[in-house]
């Protein structure tokens, strides 16, 4: 007997359901791994957290490594994003990403740190494709303050000993260490000092811009009036 055609629609829903619980599995894996690290998530944590059934879950993900693959990639899509579409345009900017760590953590009672050092500290042996991605997450955070210090420095408003990528490092390894010391320590003090010293360091290499020379232009000048021959006074005393 010939099988019935199935409808476009359908498909089309279908499909659309299949990407609903694709996106409702790696939400709640992100969630997971943030809040308990990404080693000590469970396949079965996951699929409570997102309702879903193993049956579900190997349509969309060969594994569970897979799947902590696939999170770490949006960590990944997320900063080099914003390295390409967001990059920083001031000091004021810079500042406000660098101490906008501190609400974040505030939020979570400084229970949870930042999610891409979380799956660094995690990472094991054998996880090379998660690794791999890590790294390019890392260098998109530290690109996108390197292009901000090379702007400055080629603006002449950095000076010319400084080196942007190594600043650059500098900036994001001390604010993940910073941050490491602010979850251990349930407090924003350390984390408030790190980025405080961080932030410090960056402005000991800006230059001052000297403002451009203008002349200065007399009142006479300035309302068109011809300008008077000065004259010398004499020094002879009056007769009384």
């Amino acid at each position: 007997m010939p099988t019935a055609r199935r409808s476009p629609v359908t498909d089309e829903l279908e499909a659309s359901r299949g990407s609903l619980t694709r996106k409702r599995i790696l939400d709640a894996a992100q969630e997971l791994f943030h809040r308990n690290g990404m080693n000590s998530t469970t396949l079965g944590d996951v699929l409570r957290a997102s309702g879903t059934g193993k049956g579900q879950f190997y349509q969309h993900f060969a594994s569970r490594e897979q799947l902590a693959e696939q999170v770490v990639l949006r960590y990944r899509d997320f900063m080099v994003a914003l390295a390409t579409t967001k990059p920083f345009q001031s000091w004021e900017a810079l500042r406000e990403f660098l101490f906008g760590r501190i609400p974040v953590m505030e939020k979570f009672g400084f229970v949870r740190g930042c999610p891409i050092g979380t799956a660094g500290y995690a990472l094991g042996e054998n996880q090379e494709a998660v690794r791999l991605t890590l790294e390019v997450t890392l260098a998109a955070m530290c690109n996108r303050i390197e292009a901000f210090l090379s702007s400055e420095q080629a603006n002449g408003r950095l000076a010319k000993d400084a080196v942007p990528a190594r600043l650059a490092a500098f900036t994001i390894g001390s604010m993940q260490g910073s941050m490491l010391l602010a979850l251990v320590s349930r407090s924003a003090v350390p984390l408030t000092g790190g980025l405080i010293e961080v932030y410090a360091h960056l402005q000991s290499f800006v230059v001052a811009v000297p403002e451009p020379k203008t002349k200065r232009i007399s009142q006479s000048t300035r309302l068109g009036r011809p300008k008077r021959a000065a004259t010398k006074r004499s020094s002879r005393k009056v007769p009384a």
